[in-house]
């Protein structure tokens, strides 16, 4: 439980520093290679294979405003590269160029989601056109250097997808961190159904491995998505003791299904087939918070919602607590659709940056020293004021 709780810490610092900072949002995607390639190409503006030829550095900001933790990271790292020129090689999106300028989208070297990038290094690029007009990528997006890009290429190039192309990524994770769970690993198989025989559309899966000596803690968890028609396969399992679980959202009713089997123990070459996690709804309902004073308003402000019930050390921890946020409108409201009936803690900001752009303060902050919101029916107001300084 201590190095769960470790990991956790490390996550939560990471996360953070990222949305202080500024940084790219590496969103976590459970589709295999071949499929999350197909995502990023058919939204990216650009895809080319490209030879750099220059960089420029980004400008480095003030770090004053960083906690000393903060500071010691960003040091020890190598100063990323904001303006980059590439020689295309190949192009497969977007109008023909020899030559693109690229941004990383770094504003100053804080930025701590950034590869580094050297003249003569070939990479595999996914662009996108931002509204000041210059295309950004990061290594977020699946840009990657050119001999780590097989799927990517097989994808733009019209080729056939190979087996580890098709294979979800936790899978292929697994494999990386232990190849011998090629041969020794266990096979999980079954199906997820709603309660009512409804259709499934996109099931998430969620693996959940638990600890031998204390089964109410949670330490490992890994997902992938189910097939359309709710059936699963789950390959390469260390011996281990699991429970599974599944949801899935139907935004017309709208609700939220989900369901999970009893825990199971399985060992070395194991398969496990047969299994079935039948979903149960969850009523789904919609949060709106009024900002005040007006005052408020002349900067963005985000108001965030997280599951007061998210509480990891409970005999029966919560398998999906919700954490949503969104920003204010013109009027001061914001509006949070599609949470599940819960108790929530409420937390309203308006950050302000320096002269780099870095978010390094809070303008405002809630004069009410706690605020929670209980979701019991479809729709829930609240208001929440603010006092704010230098606007």
């Amino acid at each position: 439980m201590r190095i769960f709780k470790s990991l956790i810490s490390a996550c939560i610092l990471l996360a953070v520093f990222c949305l202080v900072t500024q940084a790219c949002s590496c969103g976590v995607t459970s589709l295999s290679a071949r499929d999350d390639a197909a995502r990023v190409f058919k939204d990216a503006t650009v895809v080319f294979e490209g030879e750099i030829l220059s960089t420029e550095p980004a400008k480095q900001a003030d770090l004053s405003q960083f906690s000393a933790e903060a500071r010691e990271m960003i040091t020890k790292r190598d100063p990323v590269s904001a303006e980059i020129t590439f020689r295309v090689l190949r192009q497969y999106k977007g109008d023909p160029k020899l030559e693109i300028r690229m941004y990383t989208g770094a504003r100053d070297s804080a930025e701590p989601c950034q590869a580094r990038y050297h003249s003569g290094d070939r990479w595999f690029i996914y662009g996108f056109l931002k509204k000041d007009g210059k295309i950004y990528f990061t290594d977020c997006n699946r840009s990657t250097p050119l001999h780590e890009a097989g799927a990517e290429m097989r994808y733009a190039r019209g080729e056939p997808a190979t087996d580890e192309d098709l294979m979800p990524r936790e899978e292929q994770q697994r494999l990386d961190n232990d190849p011998e769970l090629k041969e020794n690993g266990a096979t999980l198989s079954g199906t997820i159904r709603r309660f009512d025989r409804g259709p499934i559309s996109k099931a998430s899966l969620n693996i959940w491995r638990l600890d031998e000596e204390n089964q109410k803690d949670r330490p490992g968890l890994t997902f992938q998505d189910a097939n359309p028609d709710g059936t699963f396969v789950v390959r390469y399992l260390p011996p281990a003791i699991y429970f599974l679980s599944a949801d899935v959202i139907d935004w017309e009713k709208p609700a939220h299904f989900v369901g999970r089997t009893e825990t199971f123990v399985v060992k070395e070459r194991q398969s496990l087939t047969g299994l079935e996690i039948v979903l149960d709804p969850e009523t789904l309902g919609e949060v709106r918070v009024r900002i005040e004073p007006s005052d408020a308003l002349r900067g963005p402000v985000n108001v965030e919602l997280w599951d007061a019930d998210d509480d990891w050390n409970a005999d029966n921890p919560k398998l999906y607590p919700d954490r949503r946020d969104a920003d204010a409108d013109s009027s001061g409201l914001a509006t949070l659709r599609g949470l599940q009936y819960a108790t929530y803690h409420v937390a309203v900001s308006s950050p302000v940056g320096d002269e780099t752009g870095v978010s390094v303060q809070t303008a405002c902050h809630q004069t009410d020293d706690t605020t929670t919101v209980k979701l019991d029916k479809p729709i829930v107001e609240i208001t929440v004021h603010l006092q704010c300084k230098g606007k």
